[in-house]
């Protein structure tokens, strides 16, 4: 067998001449490769614990009837300042609601395709609290 490089060559018959890979100093590396594809997403975690609903706030509210008695406005105002109120009003005796968010004071007028007479009640339910009745002046 014959084998030669820039040592030398030889005969492997004759001469014991080794072969191997030329020295010297280290090349500059290559360029980056490809990003690879994204892998599957993990599965979701558990659900955390609920919140607590918070405490409803006290409130004022009064309702006065329109001078034309179709339609009543009621203000319901926080008695601590900026206190967030969600309110759920309705005539009583009709199924028709209304729903009212706001901070410190919300204002909401209740409509009614009749005349209301003079002491008209409003259903009043604030937060998660039970509902009150409120008589209109």
């Amino acid at each position: 067998m014959y084998a030669g490089n820039a040592d030398g060559e030889g005969d492997a018959e004759t001469d014991g001449l080794y072969v191997s890979a030329a020295t010297g100093g280290v090349g500059p590396a290559g360029p980056a490769g490809a990003t690879g594809a994204t892998g599957a997403t993990g599965a979701t975690g558990p659900a955390g614990p609920k919140a607590d609903t918070g405490n409803t706030p006290n409130v004022r509210i009064t309702c006065a009837r329109s001078a034309d008695r179709r339609s009543i406005v009621c203000t319901i105002t926080a008695t601590t300042s900026n206190a967030p109120i969600k309110a759920t009003l309705r005539i009583a005796g009709t199924k028709q609601t209304r729903t009212v968010s706001g901070k410190g004071k919300v204002k909401v007028r209740l409509k009614s395709a009749r005349k209301l007479k003079k002491a008209t009640k409003v259903v009043v339910k604030v937060g998660s609290a039970k509902s009150r009745t409120v008589t209109s002046r």
